[in-house]
């Protein structure tokens, strides 16, 4: 994460990890909100009884196929009920 910061222009080179994360998180959640970005599903009309169907799309999805960590339903399912 400390090089996504530093691609966004921080100036985070020299402090540690967990420092350069938390400011980048900052930092891209304020111009997300900036440029209004809803920060919540529910935000853009998303409900609880939808999360099912949109793990199942994701599972179908064959993108998910070449990311460099495997994701599971289960995995889905979490980001969508923390994104809620």
């Amino acid at each position: 994460i400390k090089d996504l910061g530093i691609a966004f222009g921080l100036d985070i080179v020299g402090l540690p990890a967990t420092e350069a994360a938390d400011a980048t998180v900052v930092a891209i959640t304020e111009f997300l909100r900036e440029i209004g970005i809803p920060e919540r599903l529910k935000e853009v009309g998303v409900e609880r009884d939808m999360l099912e169907e949109l793990t199942a799309k994701a599972m179908e999805d064959g993108c998910h196929l070449f990311n460099p960590r495997s994701c599971s339903a289960g995995d889905f399912r979490t980001i969508y009920q923390t994104a809620m």
